[in-house]
């Protein structure tokens, strides 16, 4: 028996200019920002193969989410989602190499809307798949399926969204080998929140055990997020101040947060 298992490469354009690319395909622009309170919306990307292969992709409109773990993941359409009003066209296209193709979208909400910002995505997928194989614990052969996907977000704005967070549940935690510093960013407004951010971690006597960036990311309207960063160097155990601040260009202010915690590797 040679049960397949389709392994998805895919790449989330959070850039907020240029282009992005997989292999020798590229997309410009990378993101896209348009206004859902002005008429349809519509335009083009261009998608360029740089490369000596033909590459051939399927052009389709999703919704996803981040996990507050920070993992992308599809999802189906639903308060906050502009997927389901996107239109592509061509829904399938090939590239030479050393050519580059327009894809042109028009985005036609069908329902009144509220203040706020609405988030989607364009769905490149790669219809030039590979295969590999291997075995599972079991000792059953397996095929494994590659198919890789640039997913480019489109990202719709009602009025004047409200941008605003809390954070909470700073704390140390035991990783194996290693330590890390958390801390749980809620999206209390309307709009979406572009972070990032510094720990610091001093012992009893003020003296810095750690310090360094957290990790950067978006959350979404209605959603939180857990805000991480790895210590290289295992955290001894003992009494900390935990001290974390994060920022983003969508807020006036950064948020911060500070904890003293009694720190039990393993625990």
């Amino acid at each position: 028996m040679r049960p397949t298992i389709a392994a998805l490469s895919v790449v989330l354009a959070v850039a907020l200019s240029g282009s992005h690319a997989i292999a020798a395909v590229s997309i410009t622009p990378a993101y896209l920002e348009v206004r859902l309170d002005e008429g349809r919306p519509s335009g083009q990307f261009i998608i360029s193969n740089a490369g000596d292969a033909q590459e051939r992709y399927r052009v389709q409109s999703i919704h996803f989410t981040f996990t507050p773990d920070g993992a992308l993941q599809a999802i189906e359409p639903g308060d906050y989602s502009l997927s389901e009003w996107v239109v592509f066209n061509p829904k399938e296209l090939t590239l030479p190499p050393k050519t580059t193709r327009a894809v042109r979208f028009v985005i036609a909400p069908k329902r009144e809307l509220q203040p706020g910002e609405y988030w989607g995505g364009m769905e490149l997928e790669s219809l030039n798949t590979s295969t590999g194989s291997g075995t599972d614990a079991g000792g059953r052969e397996m095929r494994i399926e590659v198919v890789p996907k640039i997913l480019v977000t489109i990202f719709g704005i009602v009025g004047k969204p409200v941008y605003s967070g809390t954070i909470g549940g700073t704390r140390l935690v035991s990783n194996g080998s290693s330590s890390i510093v958390e801390t749980t960013l809620t999206n209390t407004g309307s709009g979406r929140l572009l972070v990032s951010g510094t720990y610091e971690v001093s012992d009893p006597s003020g003296r810095v055990v750690s310090a360094g960036p957290l990790q950067k990311g978006y959350v979404f309207r209605d959603c939180h997020r857990k805000i991480k960063a790895i210590i290289k160097e295992p955290v001894e155990a003992g009494s900390y101040a935990i001290r974390v601040k994060l920022e983003s260009p969508q807020l006036k202010e950064a948020l911060s947060d500070d904890v003293v915690q009694d720190f039990k590797p393993g625990g």
